[in-house]
């Protein structure tokens, strides 16, 4: 499926972290590993050089700045975008701790 999905535009890779971390975010090194993988397709179809978003997922803090510090490496590592998930547990069912992560806004890279 990341041969298939590098000839276009994106991809979202299943970074296993095992079912009881799964809303940890995923580790940069796996990040780092599916960029370069993309990468190296991208490259053997002639797409190298042109735009790829690599996108991952996981639970940030609350605090745009904390979020900012677990971002960065993922950034550097390849990810261009992130979706905030959380544990798999009664908390998704419940609107309140959900409302109050997206007030707080998203993480910041400054």
């Amino acid at each position: 499926p990341m041969r298939r999905a590098a000839r276009w535009d994106g991809a979202v890779p299943i970074i296993d972290r095992g079912a009881d971390r799964a809303a940890l975010p995923p580790p940069v090194a796996g990040v780092r590993e599916a960029a370069d993988f993309i990468a190296g397709c991208r490259a053997e179809s002639g797409l190298d050089g042109t735009p790829f978003d690599l996108a991952v997922m996981g639970g940030s803090p609350a605090d745009p700045g904390a979020a900012g510090d677990i971002m960065g490496p993922l950034a550097e590592a390849g990810a261009t975008w992130w979706q905030e998930c959380g544990p798999a547990d009664g908390r998704l069912e419940r609107l309140e701790p959900m409302l109050r992560r997206a007030e707080a806004g998203p993480p910041r890279l400054d």
